[in-house]
């Protein structure tokens, strides 16, 4: 049986592709709130939204996650997305 590749939508551009492409930013309760961070392993519990690493300067423009998780996500996870492109 072939290994299927799995895809997944940018929340920016809304194309999908390879999850080894994408950053992914995932949401997981903690205590009384959420936390956001960024899952470099790609296999948190949570809600997750990915991110070509192309739209990234798109995405903190736009501020499309606070569109994905449906509430504000703080600046640090846009810092945080920021480093990740660069450094990857």
């Amino acid at each position: 049986m072939a290994v299927k590749n799995k895809e997944r939508m940018c929340c920016v551009c809304r194309t999908r592709a390879d999850v080894g492409g994408m950053i992914r930013v995932a949401r997981e309760r903690d205590g009384n709130g959420f936390r956001y961070f960024i899952d470099k392993e790609g296999n948190a519990n949570g809600r997750g939204a990915y991110i070509c690493k192309g739209c990234v300067g798109k995405a903190v423009k736009t501020r499309a996650l606070n569109r994905s998780f449906k509430t504000n996500v703080g600046d640090n996870i846009y810092l945080a997305i920021q480093d990740e492109s660069l450094y990857n």
